[in-house]
């Protein structure tokens, strides 16, 4: 078995070169944070094209979660959710998504239970330049809680 991680400058192509997804199952999701000002919300999808697996990361921010057309028509929007919106609607900048190939692998035996799959995927994402879950919204994804605490501890 073989897993290849994509840094965020080179998931473009890597998205490219699996335009066939099929996904499959969601892995994760919650919301991370790296520094105190820098975080926001991201879910993992497990997703496969041919024999090769994939995980997947869909991110939205987080700053406008809350936040009603009442709140800026008031004037009542911090720094960072006036950037967030960006000249947009409250909908559409709530509804904006980034996907990206986080991961990459090949050669699983065919029987092997998606669970472990995800579990490998999610486990090769080591650095800062990954955004990990570090506050897992409800229980539920493929992620077992050992691959989860992995870099939790």
């Amino acid at each position: 078995m073989e897993i290849k991680t994509f840094q965020p400058e080179a998931s473009q192509a890597a998205r490219e070169m699996f335009s066939d997804l099929e996904v499959h199952e969601l892995v994760v999701e919650g919301f991370w944070s790296q520094t105190m000002y820098h975080g926001g919300y991201i879910s993992y999808w497990l997703c496969r094209s041919g024999e090769t697996w994939i995980l997947e990361a869909v991110e939205r921010s987080g700053e406008l979660d809350g936040v009603t057309e009442e709140d800026i028509d008031e004037g009542r929007l911090n720094d960072d959710q006036i950037e967030a919106l960006a000249g947009r609607s409250l909908e559409e900048a709530q509804n904006d998504t980034w996907e990206y190939v986080v991961a990459v692998g090949r050669g699983f035996d065919p029987s092997t239970p998606h669970q472990q799959i995800a579990d490998r995927l999610y486990s090769s994402l080591e650095g800062d330049s990954f955004k990990l879950v570090s506050e897992r919204e409800d229980d539920h994804g493929l992620l077992s809680d050992e691959a989860f605490d992995f870099d939790q501890i």
